[in-house]
């Protein structure tokens, strides 16, 4: 379980959901984009654009970055979405974009590796198994944590 809420594009590296607007919607670390990525991105990183519902990217001259871990997308790139059988992701460094749809609306989700929320979230997980006549930890509580207890049980 640790490792699923710790992995490098787990729920604590989420750092954003960016609702698209029908034209271009520059993305960047820089002030004005309508996504802003982390400051170690490029200030102008590239465009997406939304019409009839599709999205396509454009990258900033000199920008760094690659499809499914693969190539740099061609220009005008259709993204797939998370509801098509084989989504597009957008790697730019270790940053991941991908078109999402949510309530039928685009989005852009995010997920940053070295947001803080993960970066900063404590290790700590105790697995507890009670007993009629005692609370027992199987694995007990490592350095840093503490142990709660709610009505006998103990977490």
């Amino acid at each position: 379980m640790d490792a699923n809420l710790r992995g490098p594009y787990s729920w604590l590296a989420l750092a954003g959901l960016f609702w698209l607007q029908e034209g271009m919607n520059p993305f960047g670390s820089g002030p004005g984009n309508a996504i802003r990525l982390p400051g170690r991105a490029p200030a102008q990183a590239g465009t997406f654009h939304l019409a009839d519902g599709k999205v396509t990217v454009n990258l900033a001259p000199g920008v760094n970055a690659s499809l499914n871990e693969g190539d740099p997308p061609p220009p005008g790139a259709l993204l797939h979405n998370d509801h098509d059988a084989d989504p597009d992701y957008l790697f730019m460094d270790d940053l991941r974009m991908l078109v999402v749809l949510r309530g039928g609306r685009p989005a852009i989700r995010l997920w940053d590796p070295q947001h803080p929320a993960r970066m900063n979230f404590p290790f700590c997980f105790t697995v507890i198994q009670r007993a009629p006549e005692k609370t027992k930890s199987a694995i007990g509580p490592l350095p840093g944590c503490c142990c709660l207890s709610f009505g006998g049980w103990q977490m």
